[in-house]
C-alpha cells in the first residue's frame, strides 16, 4: 500500500509545472548597459540589462526592443542577444 501511495505521489509531482521552463534569456555581449522594452501580452515594460550580463527567464513569449529598433520575437528557449547595441 505505501508503495502505491509513494508511486501515486511522485506521479503528481511530476506533473506539475515548473516555472521558468522554456524562458527567453537576454544576453548583454556588449561593454555598456543597455535598457530594452520587454512587450509581452500587451503589456510593454523596461528592463536593463548589464554589460556582459545574461537576464534569465524574461518571459515565456515576448518582443525584446531596443530603442527605436525593430523589435525581436522570441519564445521558448531562446536567447537574445545584444551586440553592438543590436538585438540578434
Amino acid at each position: 500500500m505505501k508503495k502505491i501511495l509513494f508511486v501515486m505521489a511522485a506521479a503528481a509531482i511530476a506533473m506539475l509545472p515548473i516555472t521558468g521552463a522554456f524562458a527567453v534569456d537576454i544576453t548583454n555581449q556588449d561593454d555598456v548597459n543597455h535598457v530594452v522594452s520587454i512587450g509581452n501580452n500587451g503589456d510593454l515594460s523596461e528592463l536593463e540589462v548589464g554589460a556582459g550580463e545574461t537576464m534569465i527567464d524574461v518571459c515565456e513569449a515576448c518582443t525584446v526592443q531596443i530603442g527605436d529598433d525593430v523589435p525581436v520575437q522570441a519564445q521558448g528557449e531562446q536567447v537574445v542577444i545584444i551586440i553592438a547595441g543590436k538585438l540578434n
